[in-house]
């Protein structure tokens, strides 16, 4: 017979790590070996460590979120010197606007087989 939890996605398992004087990487290093082994036995895939990391300082600068979804490349644009002063705000804006927005993706029509 099955456990009452058979039926969980492992993204609602939570796992208690009992360490004792450790770094953010020490956890990070843990982890990180704890899913490639899992993957490994459950599905006989390789996962590439370590894992792609960003400061969270870095994220909010680049991505505007602390948590970026790194697949479509849509990051924020720094506008101030297109931008200069008050006066020229308006023109610029409908410029950007028509040509170059802010963030967006390089190619819409390109994402259409993600999206279905």
């Amino acid at each position: 017979s099955c456990p009452p939890w058979h039926h969980r996605q492992p993204e609602f398992t939570q796992v208690d790590l009992e360490m004792s004087f450790v770094a953010m990487r020490d956890v990070q290093d843990v982890v990180e070996g704890l899913l490639k082994a899992a993957l490994a036995a459950a599905f006989g895939r390789e996962l590439a460590t370590p894992f792609p990391r960003m400061r969270y300082a870095d994220a909010m600068r680049r991505f505007g979120s602390d948590k970026p979804d790194l697949r479509f490349g849509m990051e924020l644009s720094e506008l101030t010197d297109v931008l200069g002063g008050a006066a020229a705000l308006s023109k610029a804006l409908t410029a950007a606007a028509a040509a170059n927005p802010a963030m967006g993706p390089p190619s819409v029509v390109g994402l259409a087989h993600v999206l279905c």
